[in-house]
């Protein structure tokens, strides 16, 4: 693995060097095998010579708190196998080097004098920044001192009192730490005499893993509904492209919801739109917030750097349904960008801590102010819904595995690149964990994850790349983090951690992981990102301490509804009504499949139902009790699939058409047909390296041009020169010129051209 030297900000950096464990310290890199005769789950992980134990918890998902350890193993492990599990049941592990939560205990006879002291040797005390941490000291039905936030130091006398019947008091010294556990150290001394009677810490920064493993875990077939919050500026220009993904979210498994807002908005009729929609749909669990729709600011959330403290970007005031947030009490214009300022009365909220938790699983896609890209934050939009559909339906697989480019390590127990190796390892092993150059790497060779981390300002991580760098350098990546000062508040132009949505590349995501730790474990069998976001902003102790616990900067760049795992959807599903029956035909998977599942409903916004009870193994099918009236049906693949936590059964996007059962034939329903207009569609697939398929269709029968051109605007190759019929077309370019000789690696250009109605061009990359 490789290892680069880094820049933090001056002092950060000139600390940590021989001071602090190497990143892989911090990470239990664990992975899952599943076996089923008998059934049970075979855990392993690298071997760390530092450790001294594993302790082995186990939980339900729904569970809060982990509970009593199942196995406490040796330092020397590197295999745990769990027999108690059937098939069919998924259940979260966590793997802990150590703890995080300390009780001492001491007897002192009732009326000694006592003094408690607590070190912070940073001096911001266990408190709300770094993971919420806190201590207690109590005793015969009493507590004796108590807090979390007190500088270097917090001291406290007190007298023993064991109660009436007892001659003395049992002492128990509670701590629960923060992400900082090696500053953190206290003693209890005899006033009388000046003995210190017991001491504890510095403890350890908390290095574990943690991993949702399952055999053979059902499918989710229903998600709940989504609710798309959409800045009506883009409604008409990408009419298509909204359109197309409402499809492509009932296409796997959503209700879809929408309401437009203007970008001018106050954010508090955003929130009253979105709590009028939940409050009359209690199934909505997920918001899409989709352009430049308006950013809650809140808090005064405090930075390791004085020019960058108080109100953050604050998204997930959006999600929490059911809580007040004030605008009365912040006071701070000290940071060095207008935005931060946060006074009363201003419209920026007070909170900078959670209250009462993230309700729905929320994630938002604005490209708006993104200079560094030449196209206009319209197109940039439609660039990444073309994108997302994509990935949807397997134009674009990356291999599957991890690449972690890491220029800050340990950084006092932090380590923020360790947020890849474990959730990495949980989705693909440790074995597919690579750490190499970001931009370097990914120019040439695909990983379905990434991770950066350097030191950062708005538009550029340290050691990684620039804003600039994501405009013009390929990626080829799905899911990104981001590690770096300021990413966290991303409400501002050329901002880093929207670039890699603004990309050419297919990057869908990005997150600031790090502060706090993410954990996206649950992804790997078939869970949505959007579960992980909200997950990672409810943490307060569950997952371990970490850094800017429940604080509500925390936020999703990109599709929340987006799945780890993309099985090949069948197409071409064709409807016939005959004899008061359905026959349903397609064209099969390309993916290792078990079979098909096929799902009906009345109409595209209703409830569909799955109608077959087991498995259809061929591609076509007979409904012969269809409904009255309108039927519409989809079609999905069903793979078993296999990750680095398991096994579960995954659903492929599903294909979706329309008829009656009057034999009238396919039903022209609006909502289902897309070809409604002429349009310039997604090239297939973007970059490519052979060929790639340019798509578009025709809202009438008219002539067509389509010609390839390269950078300077010169024409490369004419693939089309004909008149053509209305609906879906698709023309193959083989990357030669019009002599039949192989062009250059670099961006080319294709437009379509119909003299009677439009014209329109797009941007492709080959990559030989």
């Amino acid at each position: 693995m490789k290892r680069k030297g880094s820049i933090l900000g001056a002092l950060l950096i000139m600390l940590i060097s021989g001071l602090y464990a190497q990143t892989e310290d911090y990470a239990v890199q664990v992975s899952a095998i599943a076996y089923e005769n008998p059934t049970q789950l075979v855990f392993s992980w690298p071997a760390d010579p530092a450790a001294d134990y594993y302790y082995v918890f186990k939980k339900a998902t729904e569970d809060s708190s982990w509970g009593q350890s199942i196995a406490i193993l040796p330092g020397s492990s590197v295999e745990f196998i769990d027999y108690n599990i059937n098939s069919g049941e998924g259940f979260e592990y966590g793997f802990y080097k150590n703890l995080n939560f300390f009780q001492d205990t001491i007897y002192i006879n009732s009326g000694k004098s006592l003094t408690f002291r607590i070190y912070d040797a940073w001096g911001d005390g266990i408190g709300p920044h770094h993971g919420l941490g806190w201590f207690k000291v109590r005793g015969y039905n009493q507590i004796y001192a108590q807090g979390d936030s007190f500088g270097h130091v917090y001291s406290v006398t007190f007298t023993v009192d064991g109660g009436d019947t007892v001659n003395q008091d049992r002492i128990i010294i509670t701590i629960q730490t923060d992400i900082f556990a090696d500053e953190t150290s206290w003693a209890i001394e005899d006033n009388s005499t000046g003995i210190v009677l017991d001491t504890g810490g510095p403890y350890e920064p908390p290095r574990f893993g943690h991993i949702f493993a399952g055999i053979n875990y059902p499918a989710i077939e229903c998600r709940g509904t989504v609710l798309l919050v959409i800045d009506d500026y883009y409604l008409t220009e990408l009419e298509y492209e909204l359109r197309r993904l409402k499809v492509d979210l009932v296409g796997d498994g959503w209700k879809v919801k929408q309401i437009e807002v203007n970008r001018n908005d106050p954010v508090t009729a955003v929130k009253d739109l979105i709590l009028n929609q939940c409050q009359s749909d209690s199934s909505i669990n997920s918001l899409f917030i989709i352009g430049h729709v308006p950013v809650p600011y809140s808090g005064n959330v405090q930075s390791a750097h004085s020019n960058h403290c108080g109100a953050w970007p604050a998204d997930l005031y959006y999600a929490e349904l059911d809580d007040h947030w004030t605008d009365s009490v912040v006071n701070n214009t000290t940071a060095s960008r207008p935005a931060n300022h946060n006074v009363p009365g201003d419209g920026k909220f007070d909170q900078t801590l959670i209250n009462s938790g993230v309700d729905l699983c929320i994630g938002r896609v604005d490209l708006y102010h993104m200079p560094a890209f030449t196209e206009t934050d319209i197109e940039l939009l439609r660039k990444y819904l073309d994108k997302d559909h994509n990935y949807r339906q397997g134009y674009f697989l990356p291999e599957r595995r991890g690449l972690i480019d890491d220029n800050v390590g340990g950084l006092f127990g932090v380590a923020p690149a360790a947020n890849g190796l474990r959730n990495f390892s949980a989705m693909f092993t440790a074995d597919s964990v690579f750490e190499l150059d970001y931009f370097n790497t990914m120019q040439s060779h695909s990983y379905l994850w990434s991770l950066g981390c350097g030191g950062g300002s708005y538009n550029s991580c340290s050691g990684v790349g620039t804003t600039a760098d994501f405009a013009t350098r390929t990626v080829q990546s799905v899911f990104t983090i981001l590690y770096g000062s300021y990413f966290g508040d991303w409400d501002n132009p050329d901002n880093l951690l929207r670039a890699p949505l603004s990309s050419d590349n297919a990057l869908l995501t990005c997150c600031w992981a790090g502060a706090p730790n993410w954990h996206f474990h649950h992804m790997a069998l078939g869970f949505t990102i959007g579960y992980s976001t909200r997950l990672s902003q409810n943490n307060i102790r569950t997952y371990a301490p970490t850094d800017r616990a429940y604080q509500i900067h925390t936020a999703l760049m990109g599709d929340p509804t987006l799945r780890l795992h993309v099985v090949s959807p069948p197409y071409l599903l064709n409807l016939n009504a005959m004899n008061n029956s359905i026959q349903l035909s397609w064209t099969e998977s390309a993916d290792s499949i078990l079979g098909y599942y096929i799902y009906r409903s009345d109409n595209l916004d209703g409830t569909f139902v799955r109608i077959t009870n087991q498995l259809v193994e061929t591609n076509q099918w007979i409904d012969s009790n269809p409904l009255s009236g309108n039927n519409v049906y989809m079609v999905r693949a069903v793979k078993l699939e296999c990750s680095g936590s398991g096994t579960y059964y995954n659903l492929s996007q599903g294909i979706i058409d329309s008829v009656d059962n009057s034999g009238t034939g396919i039903e022209n329903n609006q909502e289902t047909d897309l070809f409604q207009s002429t349009l310039l569609l997604n090239n297939v697939p973007n970059p490519f390296r052979q060929f790639t398929d340019i798509n578009f269709q025709l809202d009438h029968p008219q002539y067509v041009f389509v010609a390839i051109y390269d950078i300077a605007g010169r024409e490369v190759m004419v693939v089309k020169d004909e008149f053509m019929n209305s609906g879906e077309h698709s023309v193959r370019w083989n990357g030669c010129n019009r002599c039949g000789q192989p062009v250059e690696s670099g961006i080319y250009f294709y437009r379509l051209n119909c003299p009677d109605s439009y014209h329109s061009s797009r941007k492709m990359m080959l990559m030989r």
